[in-house]
């Protein structure tokens, strides 16, 4: 299982991890502080419309209550307001009842019941008809009657001209209007009142209120009340009595239809919300890829290549006018100045390499007197007249009496003879010349021996390549200890931007290392290669000169350490100055080498680069402007 450190280290050791893990959390901030934002609004604001619409089905309850009495009461003023009824009243008869107190007139006005009664209470006439059934029921007609005839109901009716309002009768809920008889214009003393009740049913009242509804018994717990149960709202009307005591209650359920609105708003507001911050933080992500985190890693990537080949070089800013852009000018030029402090520090150790230890020269020194040595024992040994005794010999018989034959063999042997010798002497004077070059070589080598300063590269001569490596060549071709073929192959005659004995010394140091290669594979014989042409890349300034050898080789990964100071490629403990002091006097002058080989036994080749005497003057003012700095 990882480490929380390990996972911490993971996070943050990418710059576009951060910001993506700094998005996501802050993202989510935003998300809980948005749902927590919209869930009080919404929930405030569905919940006040919500509760206005329980107001409503509460306030259509009561108006539907009202409406039933409302009813009641205009079938009762119809019938109370009437000349017959109050004739009725005053004189009771047979024909009134026959017409008016039969099951069909109470089928037309839709009541249940209906009771005359005088004030006195000397008459009382009550009807109560099963509407469905068509039946009289007489025992709800008594209990009708013992409640519109009680003194508190007559008491109630003696002070109002008409009332409403609802009476039990055994579970029977009806809505009762009790109104005062009078003649039709209104006018008379009223006698008494009558009453007119309708049963109300559940239907009736879901009928009314357009839902699902019923009349139960009245609980004091809980009336008035509004209960929430779930995704839907109880609702529970008292129904009230004449007196206003609660006789039963409606009862009905609505759904939270504005509350499960609200919860579908909320979740789709936050699914809504959450797929547009996913969208901006992706399209941002995407952005601080284009803008930000491609730049830099483009800009990591080009330090990194600066790191690996240590060569110098700009790195494009594409004219960004932001902190990214003023990073890469910056950076480049900085990049100047290291360049230039490279110039200054490579001036500085040509200067060092040159003149702090005589090591480096003698070893230049030697390389130069090397074919001197090579050439002087090959004239001892060939100075000496190998037929010396013949040639006395065939003088003293030429001077004693001999036939004529005799003497054109000895003139003719004679003669051979001095034609060898005067071979000889022609090679020898060669030989001589080849050597008395190489001293010439060692006295210039002393004498470029200058004091610690660069003010002599100012007047530095210029040199043709040609006849330098051609003097150089010497170095191999009389090698003690080996046979060593050199084949020169040249474009053109180049002039070199660098003084000859220089250039010289560079060749020879690379000369003597290709025959030290070549001994080093024991097989006593090899062959040089040097090959000069025009720099492709650029042809006005630059030559390209490679020395290739058949020696034992090297790995190729050494190529970069065989430059360092102290470091000899044989092993030698008084070796080691020649590539290092190579190196370095070509960068000083504009050229450059490397080394390189395909392994072990393969050879190697030095590939140099040598500035052309047009782009002289040029490197030599940065050089003396570095040294001045």
């Amino acid at each position: 299982m990882p480490r929380a450190h390990d996972i911490k280290r993971y996070l943050t050791a990418s710059l576009s991890r951060r910001l993506g893990l700094n998005l996501f959390a802050y993202s989510l901030f935003g998300l809980f502080a948005i749902l927590l934002l919209l869930g009080t609004v919404i929930d405030d604001r569905f919940s006040r419309l919500e509760n206005k619409e329980i107001e409503g089905h509460v306030e259509r309850s009561k108006a539907m209550l009202q409406l039933f009495e409302d009813t009641a009461k205009t079938r009762a003023l119809d019938w109370a307001v009437w000349d017959e009824s109050f004739d009725y009243l005053r004189s009771p008869n047979q024909a009134y009842e026959d017409a008016n107190l039969n099951l069909s007139s109470m089928r037309n006005i839709e009541i249940s019941a209906m009771s005359l009664v005088r004030f006195d209470g000397s008459l009382r006439k009550t009807i109560f008809f099963d509407l469905q059934g068509g039946k009289p029921d007489l025992a709800a007609a008594s209990l009708f009657e013992q409640k519109v005839s009680a003194p508190g109901f007559t008491a109630i009716m003696r002070g109002a001209e008409v009332k409403t309002g609802f009476v039990r009768i055994d579970d029977r809920i009806l809505v009762v209007a009790g109104a005062q008889v009078l003649r039709s214009d209104e006018t008379g003393t009223p006698q008494g009142y009558l009453v007119m009740g309708k049963i109300l049913s559940d239907a009736d009242i879901a009928e009314a209120l357009q839902l699902p509804a019923r009349i139960g018994p009245y609980g004091s717990a809980e009336i008035p009340n509004v209960t929430h149960s779930g995704d839907r709202v109880s609702i529970v009307e008292r129904i009230a009595g004449f007196a206003g005591e609660p006789v039963a209650a409606v009862r009905f359920s609505v759904p939270r239809s504005l509350h499960q609105e609200g919860l579908n708003l909320l979740w789709l507001t936050v699914g809504g919300v959450a797929l547009l911050l996913t969208a901006m933080i992706l399209l941002l992500n995407w952005r601080l890829r284009d803008v930000l985190i491609r730049p830099v890693a483009a800009f990591q990537a080009h330090v990194s290549h600066i790191t690996a080949s240590g060569e110098l070089e700009h790195f494009a800013d594409e004219g960004r006018g932001d902190e990214l852009g003023a990073l890469y000018r910056e950076f480049n030029r900085m990049t100047d100045e290291l360049e230039t402090l490279r110039a200054k520090v490579e001036a500085q150790s040509f200067t060092i390499g040159k003149n702090e230890s005589a090591t480096d020269i003698m070893h230049n020194v030697r390389n130069a007197i090397s074919p001197v040595q090579a050439i002087l024992g090959k004239l001892d040994q060939r100075l000496r007249f190998p037929a010396e005794e013949k040639v006395e010999r065939a003088l003293q018989e030429l001077a004693a009496p001999a036939t004529a034959e005799r003497q054109a063999s000895l003139a003719a042997f004679v003669k051979a003879a001095m034609a060898k010798l005067q071979a000889d002497l022609s090679q020898h004077r060669s030989d001589v010349r080849e050597a008395l070059r190489s001293v010439g070589h060692v006295n210039e080598a002393i004498t470029a021996v200058r004091p610690a300063d660069r003010s002599h590269l100012e007047t530095a001569a210029n040199c043709e390549l040609t006849p330098v490596i051609g003097s150089s060549s010497a170095i191999a071709r009389h090698s003690q200890d080996a046979a060593v073929s050199v084949a020169f192959s040249c474009q053109d005659r180049y002039r070199i931007a660098m003084p000859r004995v220089l250039l010289a010394q560079i060749i020879d140091n690379l000369l003597t290392n290709a025959v030290e290669a070549i001994v080093a594979t024991g097989r006593g014989q090899g062959e040089i290669q040097i090959d000069a042409v025009s720099d492709p890349g650029d042809p006005e300034h630059c030559v390209c000169v490679t020395i290739q050898d058949d020696g034992d080789g090297f790995i190729p990964d050494m190529a970069p350490t065989l430059f360092e100071r102290g470091r000899s490629g044989r092993n030698k403990a008084s070796g080691g100055i020649g590539l290092h002091w190579c190196a370095n006097t070509l960068n000083a002058y504009g050229g450059s080498i490397r080394l390189e080989s395909d392994g072990p036994g393969c050879g190697s080749r030095a590939l140099l680069r040598l500035p052309l005497e047009r782009a002289a003057q040029i490197s030599r003012e940065a050089v003396l402007d570095a040294d001045a700095a």
